[in-house]
């Protein structure tokens, strides 16, 4: 399968060669549900951004956890600083971030990135290794640990 999803979505997942771990789930909200049922005890906060993807807010709560509302303000949806960094002063166990956002379809600049890692790095929400390579407009440039759900079709 690891081998199948490399080609498939051009990602290196060479089982052999690195520890691997897929969780085939109906799609990716099932996935970052499973996510978010394995990191979270109930009372764990989980930070989103928001507007958000209705399931982010949802799952949070579902998997018993606490959602932390850092907004995106209008019209360029851009996070304050501050706010989040109120937000990581309260000890979360996750973070939801989808790049682009959805709804708003804000692209997370590089800099931006890089000050949600800073931060995650100071709470201690990255510990171990890289599962995958991204792009500048994933976290994992900066971030050591994390759950990437994604979906795909029939392969």
């Amino acid at each position: 399968m690891a081998a199948k999803q490399s080609r498939f979505m051009g990602l290196d997942l060479d089982a052999e060669a690195h520890l691997v771990h897929l969780v085939v789930t109906c799609g990716s909200t099932e996935a970052m549900m499973s996510a978010l049922l394995t990191a979270c005890a109930p009372g764990d906060r989980v930070i989103v951004f928001s507007p958000f993807y209705e399931n982010h807010g949802a799952d949070s709560i579902l998997s018993g956890a606490v959602p932390l509302s850092v907004e995106l303000r209008p019209p360029d949806f851009r996070f304050d600083p501050d706010e989040l960094r109120r937000a990581f002063q309260q000890r979360p166990k996750a973070l939801a971030l989808c790049n682009p956002s959805n709804p708003s379809g804000h692209v997370f600049s590089p800099e931006e990135l890089q000050q949600i890692a800073d931060l995650a790095q100071d709470a201690h929400m990255s510990p171990g290794r890289p599962r995958r390579s991204f792009r500048h407009s994933s976290l994992s440039v900066w971030i050591s640990s994390k759950v990437s759900a994604q979906s795909s079709s029939a392969m």
